[in-house]
């Protein structure tokens, strides 16, 4: 089971290509087969308007077919699953990673545990399944980090699966030969100094998923909840943003990109005491909103629908602006009041070298509070920014359109007198 900031510049729309004629709004689960279950057997195309589940491709007591590559070995219901043939059942003990290849019509997914990719055919009567065993899929250590909880096939309908520790990026083939390459480890942005994906301890547990956009460049969810970008070419991985909005408890495990643009986000951790809905995230400003429905408890979700990015260069600079601790003085930028107590920061900033820049006020969780981009062509700059409702201490950061912070200074927050 899976267990468990600045802004992009960019906004994003959605494509859909679909070999299933799915309804708006419709995507795939690997689920529960009721409310408040942890265990996930359950293969369905769900609404994820109402949670509804439209229809159950594979259930617990379901019928099934089964057959492996290398060693040609079929297996259906009647077979006995037990000990350490208990991974030949095709969900195996608990699979945690899924994504649709809607060219041939297919969810691939991976056993936790198991270090093998496998597939169903969504166009038979009767489940069909194929474990795809004469390649390695990632390592068959034990540990939490080792394991593939991150899956997703991009527009070119190249598959990428992620390790939880990021040691391991693997792309697979979709076609009828199926090739499995390790790409190797993730490379944090060197300018991630505190939101790098390997300082995030909690790339280390279960949980998370990714998504894709229409240029091949893949986002990883974390399970607490952290969203980060990774250039498939380079293999560098970038933090983007915590996602706002989302309740104390709640853990990010399946993520797919619903029919309006916006990532529909999934938790397995919901049960009878904490039921946590879906939510909404509007990936322009990483905020979180609740959905509406009884929506069954979910390790991953998968659709055939990507995040669209404009084809011109992307500016790095928000995708670099990260929340640091790290203070950067700076003569020629004035920021006062300080304390502030009153509903406006003033930023003056003289002869900085003209080009776009970033300023955003972050709280001491790393969360953005208040943004604004603007750009210097004078020599003489003044900037006002909203000042964040709840009182506190705040991190300043001020970025330059290479992603490079120029200042960072403590901020408090303070009553009016």
């Amino acid at each position: 089971m899976k267990r468990f900031s600045a802004t992009a510049l960019f906004s994003f729309v959605v494509i859909a290509a679909s070999a299933q004629k799915m309804a708006s709004h419709e995507i795939f689960a690997i689920a529960a087969e009721k409310q408040g279950s942890f265990d996930y057997s359950s293969i369905q195309l769900i609404n994820a308007v109402n949670g509804k589940s439209v229809k159950q491709f594979f259930g617990k007591n379901s019928s099934f077919e089964a057959r492996t590559i290398k060693t040609a070995k079929r297996f259906d219901a009647t077979t006995a699953f037990r000990g350490a043939d208990s991974f030949m059942h095709p969900m195996g003990n608990l699979t945690g990673a899924v994504a649709w290849d809607a060219k041939n019509n297919r969810l691939f997914f991976a056993p936790v545990g198991l270090n093998q990719l496998r597939f169903i055919d969504l166009n038979t009567q009767t489940p069909a399944f194929t474990y795809i065993d004469d390649q390695n899929f990632g390592e068959t250590r034990t540990n939490a980090g080792a394991q593939i909880s991150r899956m997703v096939i991009d527009p070119n309908g190249i598959g990428y699966a992620l390790s939880n520790d990021g040691e391991h990026l693997i792309q697979f083939t979709t076609d009828k030969k199926i090739s499995i390459t390790d790409l190797g480890a993730l490379k944090d942005n060197p300018a991630d100094t505190i939101n790098g994906y390997h300082k995030n301890c909690s790339c280390l547990s279960y949980g998370g998923d990714m998504i894709a956009d229409t240029k091949g460049d893949l986002y990883v969810i974390t399970a607490n909840n952290r969203v980060h970008k990774i250039d498939v070419k380079t293999k560098q991985i970038t933090f983007l943003s915590a996602i706002k909005g989302l309740p104390q408890g709640f853990t990010s495990n399946g993520a797919a990109v619903d029919d309006d643009g916006a990532v529909i986000l999934s938790s397995a951790v919901s049960n009878a005491e904490q039921k946590f809905p879906y939510y909404s995230v509007n990936f322009k400003t990483f905020e979180a909103k609740p959905m509406q429905g009884e929506f069954v408890n979910t390790s991953d979700l998968a659709s055939a629908n990507f995040l669209s990015v404009p084809k011109d260069k992307i500016s790095v600079s928000a995708a670099s602006l990260s929340f640091s601790e790290t203070l950067i003085a700076n003569k020629n930028i004035s920021v006062y009041p300080n304390p502030v107590k009153g509903t406006t920061i003033k930023i003056v900033l003289n002869n900085l070298k003209p080009g776009a820049y970033t300023a955003a006020l972050f709280d001491l969780q790393g969360r953005i509070a208040e943004q604004k981009k603007f750009n210097i062509s004078s020599k003489s700059h003044s900037e006002s920014l909203s000042a964040p409702a709840a009182q506190g201490n705040y991190i300043l950061n001020i970025i330059d359109e290479k992603g490079r912070s120029v200042y960072n200074s403590k901020l408090l927050v303070a009553a009016n007198d």
